[in-house]
């Protein structure tokens, strides 16, 4: 452990000297308030429009007959080769990209 701090100790000695006088932030206003104005009426007319943006109905409870379709063709029926597959791509996958 002594040794570890001592490397550290090292390491942040050896770090070059900060400037004495760093550059001052500056604020562009006119920019912030049109960014800051924009963000707020994007925000305001999304919340006016949130009865004709979201489904009437719950999709997650009662998904559309093409995704029930498709679901039924794409399911997996043995589980556990399915889970073991998964499970290799999750460690190949990055292992491949790695080299």
């Amino acid at each position: 452990m002594p040794r570890v701090l001592l490397a550290l100790a090292l390491a942040v000695a050896a770090l070059p000297a900060r400037p004495d006088d760093p550059p001052g932030l500056t604020v562009d206003v006119p920019v912030t308030a049109g960014v800051a104005g924009s963000a707020l009426a994007v925000w305001g007319l999304s919340e006016l429009a949130r009865d004709r943006l979201a489904p009437l109905s719950c999709r997650w409870c009662q998904p559309p007959a093409l995704e029930r379709h498709a679901r039924a063709q794409l399911v997996w029926s043995d589980t556990n080769a399915a889970a073991t597959l998964s499970d290799l791509l999750v460690l190949a996958l990055p292992a491949s990209l790695a080299t």
